[in-house]
Protein backbone atom coordinates (compact mmCIF):
# COMPACT_ATOMS: atom_id res chain seq x y z
CA UNK A 1 0.00 0.00 0.00
CA UNK A 2 1.31 3.40 -0.94
CA UNK A 3 0.19 6.40 1.15
CA UNK A 4 1.13 10.05 0.84
CA UNK A 5 0.84 12.95 3.28
CA UNK A 6 -2.37 14.92 3.46
CA UNK A 7 -2.57 18.13 1.42
CA UNK A 8 -2.28 21.43 3.22
CA UNK A 9 -4.39 24.53 2.79
CA UNK A 10 -1.94 25.87 0.21
CA UNK A 11 -2.79 24.44 -3.18
CA UNK A 12 0.62 24.39 -4.82
CA UNK A 13 4.25 23.78 -4.04
CA UNK A 14 5.12 27.24 -5.30
CA UNK A 15 2.63 28.80 -2.87
CA UNK A 16 4.17 26.97 0.08
CA UNK A 17 7.69 27.93 -0.95
CA UNK A 18 6.45 31.49 -1.41
CA UNK A 19 5.05 31.42 2.12
CA UNK A 20 8.43 30.32 3.48
CA UNK A 21 10.13 33.13 1.56
CA UNK A 22 7.50 35.57 2.83
CA UNK A 23 8.25 34.58 6.42
CA UNK A 24 11.94 35.25 5.80
CA UNK A 25 11.22 38.62 4.19
CA UNK A 26 8.83 39.54 6.99
CA UNK A 27 11.45 38.69 9.57
CA UNK A 28 14.07 40.72 7.72
CA UNK A 29 11.63 43.63 7.56
CA UNK A 30 11.16 43.31 11.31
CA UNK A 31 14.91 43.31 11.80
CA UNK A 32 15.25 46.43 9.67
CA UNK A 33 12.40 48.14 11.56
CA UNK A 34 14.04 47.22 14.86
CA UNK A 35 17.31 48.66 13.62
CA UNK A 36 15.67 51.89 12.43
CA UNK A 37 13.88 52.42 15.75
CA UNK A 38 17.05 51.64 17.67
CA UNK A 39 19.08 54.03 15.55
CA UNK A 40 16.47 56.74 16.07
CA UNK A 41 16.84 56.26 19.82
CA UNK A 42 20.62 56.38 19.47
CA UNK A 43 20.35 59.54 17.36
CA UNK A 44 18.13 61.15 19.99
CA UNK A 45 20.51 60.31 22.81
CA UNK A 46 23.46 61.49 20.72
CA UNK A 47 21.71 64.80 20.09
CA UNK A 48 21.18 65.13 23.82
CA UNK A 49 24.85 64.39 24.39
CA UNK A 50 26.02 66.96 21.86
CA UNK A 51 23.42 69.63 22.58
CA UNK A 52 22.49 69.64 26.27
CA UNK A 53 25.88 68.56 27.60
CA UNK A 54 27.77 71.09 25.53
CA UNK A 55 25.32 73.84 26.48
CA UNK A 56 25.91 73.17 30.17
CA UNK A 57 29.67 73.25 29.74
CA UNK A 58 29.48 76.44 27.67
CA UNK A 59 27.21 78.15 30.20
CA UNK A 60 29.52 77.21 33.07
CA UNK A 61 32.48 78.64 31.12
CA UNK A 62 30.54 81.83 30.33
CA UNK A 63 29.60 82.22 33.99
CA UNK A 64 33.26 81.95 34.98
CA UNK A 65 34.11 84.57 32.38
CA UNK A 66 31.32 86.79 33.73
CA UNK A 67 32.84 86.59 37.23
CA UNK A 68 36.35 87.43 36.06
CA UNK A 69 35.07 90.28 33.87
CA UNK A 70 32.96 91.63 36.70
CA UNK A 71 35.88 91.72 39.16
CA UNK A 72 38.17 93.26 36.54
CA UNK A 73 35.56 95.95 35.80
CA UNK A 74 35.29 96.77 39.52
CA UNK A 75 39.07 97.12 39.57
CA UNK A 76 38.88 99.41 36.52
CA UNK A 77 36.37 101.60 38.35
CA UNK A 78 38.89 102.04 41.13
CA UNK A 79 41.68 102.88 38.69
CA UNK A 80 39.75 105.18 36.34
CA UNK A 81 39.99 108.90 37.19
CA UNK A 82 37.62 109.98 34.43
CA UNK A 83 34.00 110.26 35.53
CA UNK A 84 32.44 109.19 32.22
CA UNK A 85 34.62 106.10 32.00
CA UNK A 86 33.82 105.29 35.62
CA UNK A 87 30.09 105.55 34.92
CA UNK A 88 30.45 103.26 31.92
CA UNK A 89 32.33 100.71 34.02
CA UNK A 90 29.70 100.90 36.78
CA UNK A 91 27.00 100.22 34.22
CA UNK A 92 29.04 97.35 32.84
CA UNK A 93 29.30 95.85 36.34
CA UNK A 94 25.51 95.82 36.58
CA UNK A 95 25.21 94.38 33.05
CA UNK A 96 27.67 91.58 33.84
CA UNK A 97 25.70 90.72 36.98
CA UNK A 98 22.53 90.48 34.89
CA UNK A 99 24.29 88.41 32.23
CA UNK A 100 25.57 86.03 34.91
CA UNK A 101 22.04 85.66 36.29
CA UNK A 102 20.71 84.97 32.77
CA UNK A 103 23.31 82.28 32.18
CA UNK A 104 22.41 80.72 35.53
CA UNK A 105 18.71 80.61 34.62
CA UNK A 106 19.52 78.97 31.28
CA UNK A 107 21.59 76.36 33.08
CA UNK A 108 18.74 75.58 35.46
CA UNK A 109 16.37 75.25 32.48
CA UNK A 110 18.54 72.40 31.14
CA UNK A 111 17.58 70.19 34.11
CA UNK A 112 21.00 69.76 35.70
CA UNK A 113 21.88 66.45 37.29
CA UNK A 114 22.21 66.21 41.09
CA UNK A 115 25.99 66.56 40.82
CA UNK A 116 25.65 69.62 38.58
CA UNK A 117 23.03 71.14 40.88
CA UNK A 118 25.30 70.61 43.91
CA UNK A 119 28.15 72.42 42.13
CA UNK A 120 25.79 75.25 41.18
CA UNK A 121 24.65 75.52 44.81
CA UNK A 122 28.27 75.92 45.89
CA UNK A 123 28.71 78.62 43.26
CA UNK A 124 25.58 80.39 44.58
CA UNK A 125 26.98 80.24 48.11
CA UNK A 126 30.28 81.71 46.93
CA UNK A 127 28.38 84.43 45.04
CA UNK A 128 26.49 85.32 48.23
CA UNK A 129 29.80 85.56 50.12
CA UNK A 130 31.37 87.67 47.36
CA UNK A 131 28.48 90.16 47.11
CA UNK A 132 29.39 92.32 50.17
CA UNK A 133 33.07 92.43 49.14
CA UNK A 134 32.14 93.54 45.62
CA UNK A 135 29.85 96.17 47.08
CA UNK A 136 32.58 97.37 49.44
CA UNK A 137 35.14 97.51 46.62
CA UNK A 138 32.75 99.54 44.45
CA UNK A 139 32.10 101.97 47.30
CA UNK A 140 35.83 102.47 47.83
CA UNK A 141 36.35 102.91 44.10
CA UNK A 142 33.65 105.57 43.90
CA UNK A 143 35.25 107.44 46.79
CA UNK A 144 38.54 107.52 44.90
CA UNK A 145 40.34 105.04 47.18
CA UNK A 146 41.83 102.69 44.60
CA UNK A 147 44.43 101.21 46.97
CA UNK A 148 41.84 100.11 49.52
CA UNK A 149 39.50 98.92 46.75
CA UNK A 150 42.34 96.84 45.26
CA UNK A 151 43.20 95.43 48.69
CA UNK A 152 39.56 94.43 49.21
CA UNK A 153 39.45 92.74 45.83
CA UNK A 154 42.71 90.91 46.49
CA UNK A 155 42.61 89.92 50.14
CA UNK A 156 38.90 89.60 50.84
CA UNK A 157 37.27 88.84 47.49
CA UNK A 158 40.18 86.82 46.07
CA UNK A 159 39.71 83.62 48.16
CA UNK A 160 35.93 83.75 47.70
CA UNK A 161 36.34 84.29 43.96
CA UNK A 162 38.64 81.25 43.80
CA UNK A 163 35.98 79.08 45.47
CA UNK A 164 33.35 80.56 43.18
CA UNK A 165 35.34 79.73 40.05
CA UNK A 166 36.23 76.29 41.42
CA UNK A 167 32.55 75.49 41.95
CA UNK A 168 31.78 76.41 38.35
CA UNK A 169 34.75 74.31 37.20
CA UNK A 170 33.29 71.38 39.14
CA UNK A 171 30.00 72.05 37.36
CA UNK A 172 31.78 71.74 34.01
CA UNK A 173 33.36 68.48 35.17
CA UNK A 174 29.95 67.18 36.26
CA UNK A 175 28.53 68.11 32.86
CA UNK A 176 31.37 66.17 31.25
CA UNK A 177 30.56 63.18 33.47
CA UNK A 178 26.94 63.44 32.35
CA UNK A 179 28.03 63.38 28.74
CA UNK A 180 30.09 60.29 29.48
CA UNK A 181 27.05 58.63 31.06
CA UNK A 182 24.89 59.50 28.06
CA UNK A 183 27.60 58.14 25.77
CA UNK A 184 27.49 54.89 27.71
CA UNK A 185 23.73 54.76 27.21
CA UNK A 186 24.18 55.42 23.49
CA UNK A 187 26.69 52.60 23.20
CA UNK A 188 24.37 50.28 25.16
CA UNK A 189 21.50 51.24 22.83
CA UNK A 190 23.68 50.46 19.83
CA UNK A 191 24.52 47.05 21.27
CA UNK A 192 20.88 46.37 22.05
CA UNK A 193 19.89 47.40 18.54
CA UNK A 194 22.48 45.10 17.01
CA UNK A 195 21.39 42.21 19.23
CA UNK A 196 17.74 42.87 18.41
CA UNK A 197 18.41 42.91 14.67
CA UNK A 198 20.48 39.75 14.97
CA UNK A 199 17.79 37.97 17.01
CA UNK A 200 14.93 38.93 14.69
CA UNK A 201 16.95 38.11 11.58
CA UNK A 202 18.05 34.76 13.02
CA UNK A 203 14.48 33.88 14.04
CA UNK A 204 13.23 34.73 10.56
CA UNK A 205 15.98 32.65 8.93
CA UNK A 206 15.25 29.68 11.21
CA UNK A 207 11.50 29.92 10.59
CA UNK A 208 12.00 30.15 6.83
CA UNK A 209 14.47 27.27 6.87
CA UNK A 210 12.10 25.13 8.94
CA UNK A 211 9.21 25.79 6.59
CA UNK A 212 11.37 25.13 3.53
CA UNK A 213 12.63 21.85 4.99
CA UNK A 214 9.07 20.80 5.86
CA UNK A 215 7.86 21.55 2.33
CA UNK A 216 10.87 19.78 0.80
CA UNK A 217 10.39 16.68 2.97
CA UNK A 218 6.68 16.57 2.13
CA UNK A 219 7.46 16.82 -1.58
CA UNK A 220 10.17 14.15 -1.29
CA UNK A 221 7.82 11.72 0.52
CA UNK A 222 5.06 12.13 -2.04
CA UNK A 223 7.46 11.86 -4.98
CA UNK A 224 8.90 8.70 -3.40
CA UNK A 225 5.36 7.31 -3.20
CA UNK A 226 4.84 8.13 -6.88
CA UNK A 227 8.10 6.37 -7.83
CA UNK A 228 7.16 3.30 -5.74
CA UNK A 229 3.72 3.15 -7.35
CA UNK A 230 5.25 3.41 -10.83
CA UNK A 231 7.63 0.52 -10.06
CA UNK A 232 4.76 -1.66 -8.83
CA UNK A 233 2.81 -0.93 -12.00
CA UNK A 234 5.84 -1.74 -14.16
CA UNK A 235 6.14 -5.08 -12.28
CA UNK A 236 2.51 -5.84 -13.04
CA UNK A 237 1.19 -5.19 -9.54
CA UNK A 238 -1.97 -3.13 -9.93
CA UNK A 239 -3.27 -3.69 -6.40
CA UNK A 240 -1.62 -0.71 -4.73
CA UNK A 241 -3.87 1.92 -3.15
CA UNK A 242 -3.11 5.47 -4.17
CA UNK A 243 -3.78 8.45 -1.86
CA UNK A 244 -3.92 11.46 -4.16
CA UNK A 245 -5.45 13.89 -1.67
CA UNK A 246 -4.39 17.50 -2.05
CA UNK A 247 -4.28 19.97 -4.89
CA UNK A 248 -0.59 20.47 -5.58
CA UNK A 249 1.41 19.19 -8.50
CA UNK A 250 2.48 15.98 -6.76
CA UNK A 251 -1.15 15.17 -5.85
CA UNK A 252 -2.11 15.70 -9.50
CA UNK A 253 0.68 13.33 -10.57
CA UNK A 254 -0.50 10.67 -8.11
CA UNK A 255 -4.06 11.14 -9.32
CA UNK A 256 -2.96 10.60 -12.90
CA UNK A 257 -1.07 7.44 -11.87
CA UNK A 258 -4.15 6.19 -10.00
CA UNK A 259 -6.29 6.77 -13.09
CA UNK A 260 -3.73 4.96 -15.26
CA UNK A 261 -3.68 2.03 -12.82
CA UNK A 262 -7.49 1.87 -12.89
CA UNK A 263 -7.54 1.88 -16.71
CA UNK A 264 -4.87 -0.83 -16.81
CA UNK A 265 -6.89 -2.91 -14.36
CA UNK A 266 -9.96 -2.52 -16.59
CA UNK A 267 -8.01 -3.36 -19.72
CA UNK A 268 -6.42 -6.45 -18.14
CA UNK A 269 -9.84 -7.54 -16.85
CA UNK A 270 -11.28 -7.27 -20.32
CA UNK A 271 -8.35 -9.22 -21.76
CA UNK A 272 -8.81 -11.96 -19.15
CA UNK A 273 -12.52 -12.19 -19.93
CA UNK A 274 -11.75 -12.48 -23.64
CA UNK A 275 -9.15 -15.18 -22.96
CA UNK A 276 -11.61 -17.11 -20.81
CA UNK A 277 -14.25 -16.84 -23.56
CA UNK A 278 -11.76 -18.11 -26.11
CA UNK A 279 -10.73 -20.98 -23.84
CA UNK A 280 -14.41 -21.92 -23.33
CA UNK A 281 -15.10 -21.82 -27.07
CA UNK A 282 -11.99 -23.84 -27.79
CA UNK A 283 -13.09 -26.43 -25.23
CA UNK A 284 -16.49 -26.64 -26.82
CA UNK A 285 -14.97 -26.97 -30.28
CA UNK A 286 -12.59 -29.65 -29.02
CA UNK A 287 -15.47 -31.56 -27.41
CA UNK A 288 -17.56 -31.33 -30.61
CA UNK A 289 -14.63 -32.52 -32.64
CA UNK A 290 -14.10 -35.50 -30.36
CA UNK A 291 -17.78 -36.34 -30.52
CA UNK A 292 -17.77 -36.13 -34.30
CA UNK A 293 -14.71 -38.36 -34.48
CA UNK A 294 -16.36 -40.96 -32.27
CA UNK A 295 -19.45 -41.02 -34.42
CA UNK A 296 -17.40 -41.32 -37.52
CA UNK A 297 -15.59 -44.30 -36.09
CA UNK A 298 -18.88 -45.94 -35.12
CA UNK A 299 -20.27 -45.45 -38.61
CA UNK A 300 -17.17 -46.97 -40.14
CA UNK A 301 -17.42 -50.05 -37.87
CA UNK A 302 -21.04 -50.61 -38.87
CA UNK A 303 -20.13 -50.69 -42.55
Amino acid sequence: MVATSKGSGLSSIGARLGLAMGVVLLGLSGAIATGVLGLQHVAGRTAELVDTGMQKSDLAAQMRLDIVSRVDTVRNVALTPEVNAMQADLKRVETLAQVYAGHREKLLALNPTPAEKAALDRADAAEAQAAPFLKQALALARSMQPEMAGETLTTKLGPVQARWLEALEQLSVAAGDSRTAVLGEVQAAQRNTQMGMLAVGLAAALAGAAMTVAVALGIARRLSAAVTLTRHISDGDLSQRVDSSGHDEVAQTLGALAAMQARLQGTIGEVRSAVMSIETAAGEISAGSNDLSARTEQSASSL
